[in-house]
């Protein structure tokens, strides 16, 4: 019993220093640019597989918090490629985004939020130009699109 309990005694701390040594978090912070070098504001990140992430100060920084080296960092923004990034032993990284070429996709907003694309609804449909809406120089955005 004795011997059980020196060996239980023993082997308690190592499990629980291993344990320490995989569950430590660590700060990453790094700053996102697009580019021609210009830091890129309101970037989405996020830790891949997880809900850690947040938004790109004005400056195009970031701070999150990982817990392992083999973590994936995924940045994206409209009109922007998506950026996958591992972070490794790295505590500060420098992620530049490229443009994507291509146009966005038309898309109308129909009764409660139902998304469709244009021709594909079986209605009628009305579509403003945000110069008529500028053009009628209305404090009120309902009295401009009177009539």
């Amino acid at each position: 019993m004795k011997q059980k309990l020196k060996l239980l005694l023993l082997f308690l701390p190592m499990f629980f220093c291993i344990s320490l040594l995989y569950a430590q978090d660590r700060q990453v912070t790094g700053t996102v640019k697009d580019d021609s070098g210009n830091p890129l504001a309101n970037v989405s990140y996020q830790v891949k597989g997880t809900t850690t992430g947040g938004l790109t100060s004005e400056e195009g920084q970031f701070n999150v918090t990982v817990s392992s080296p083999s973590a994936v960092l995924v940045f994206s923004l409209v009109s922007f490629k998506k950026v996958e990034v591992t972070v490794g032993q790295k505590t500060n990284i420098e992620v530049t985004m490229v443009t994507e070429a291509g146009a966005l996709e038309e898309v109308v907003v129909t009764a409660l939020g139902i998304k469709r694309e244009k021709k594909s609804l079986g209605y009628a449909v009305q579509e403003i130009k945000g110069d008529a809406i500028v053009d009628t120089r209305e404090p009120n955005l309902a009295n401009s699109l009177s009539g």
